[in-house]
């Protein structure tokens, strides 16, 4: 019995160790792209998960009756489909070239051009700001 108890237990440490070994492992677009995942899956638990910290503790303070409301207003900021373009790393900073088509929620432009910005906390690539613009020249150099 103690054998298997044994087992049991290595067991689930392999696989927790291997689940966040995955995700520090995650490439910035990978990030992104499970970021993507988890808000059309309406998962706020998931979708903060990929979020720099301070983001984290912000969405953490959304009430639980509001948290569907939350993830809604995340997806209405996210294009239906998109294609990711280059990735540039500089350090602890690495952001994400996005093409897709956003429809503002307040103004109704279409803009065609993202930029996910992330960093890295404790080896993991984290998510702390979108942009998206009409031009890809609007994109500061």
């Amino acid at each position: 019995m103690k054998k298997v108890i044994y087992v049991f237990i290595f067991v689930l440490l392999i696989s927790v160790g291997t689940t966040n070994f995955a995700r520090a492992a995650q490439t910035p677009a990978q990030v992104f792209e499970s970021y993507y995942k988890a808000v059309k899956a309406g998962n706020f638990e998931s979708m903060i998960s990929y979020l720099a910290s301070k983001l984290q503790e912000k969405a953490k303070q959304v009430p639980q009756e509001q948290k569907s409301k939350f993830v809604q207003f995340q997806e209405k900021l996210l294009p239906s489909t998109y294609t990711i373009g280059k990735t540039d790393i500089n350090g602890n900073y690495a952001t994400v070239h996005l093409k897709g088509k956003v429809v503002h929620p307040r103004t109704g432009e279409e803009r065609s051009f993202g930029r996910v910005y992330l960093l890295k906390e404790s080896g993991a690539w984290k998510i702390f700001k979108f942009n998206w613009k009409k031009n890809e020249s609007d994109f500061k150099k």
